[in-house]
């Protein structure tokens, strides 16, 4: 059986696979297709990872990096930041939001700007990406300390680690006093 050697990047995402061709395939499939971690892919790569008949321990092939689960399923992203930007810059009150938020320093109010006016759970990337979008000079990173900084805020659908995809969205009260904030004179 012909053995391949294959090694894989998507933005943040790599996998580097070696073994029989039909093997790598399956990995692959699933891999591209599901986008989750499943108990089952856990068992496959366990028994990747152990040697076959006829080799020793130094000669099994190295186990596959996995997969991010991303939230629609490995699917391409919904989320469309050009059309979140029209629909703020037609909005009535965009000269307020320039002139309260965007024009000012204090990047928190201008990541509660975005969630507010989306009311979506946005990832760093998007909110980030809206901004600069926007004409505001920020980069993900600043956005994921500012959003680190006022945890308090905000909600997450996941665990804030390294490597991990986290969706954010404005929390009840902090929404509300927002809008409070933003709307008053």
């Amino acid at each position: 059986m012909t053995s391949v050697r294959i090694r894989l990047r998507s933005g943040s995402r790599e996998i580097e696979l070696e073994g029989p061709r039909l093997d790598v395939d399956a990995l692959l499939e699933r891999w591209w297709l599901s986008g989750e971690q499943r108990q089952e892919q856990d068992e496959d790569a366990a028994e990747l990872s152990e040697p076959r008949s006829g080799r020793t321990n130094r000669e099994s092939r190295p186990k596959a990096k996995r997969a991010k689960v991303t939230p629609n399923g490995g699917a391409p992203p919904l989320f469309d930041v050009q059309a979140v930007v029209n629909k703020m810059r037609e909005d009535a009150d965009y000269d307020l939001f320039e002139q309260k938020v965007l024009h000012e320093k204090d990047s928190l109010n201008k990541l509660k700007l975005v969630c507010w006016f989306t009311r979506a759970e946005l990832t760093t990337g998007e909110i980030a990406k809206i901004l600069q979008e926007l004409g505001v000079k920020i980069e993900q990173s600043n956005v994921s300390h500012t959003l680190k900084r006022a945890r308090s805020e905000f909600l997450q659908d996941g665990v804030r680690r390294k490597g991990a995809i986290v969706r954010y969205r404005l929390a009840g009260k902090s929404n509300k006093d927002f809008e409070t904030w933003l709307r008053k004179g």
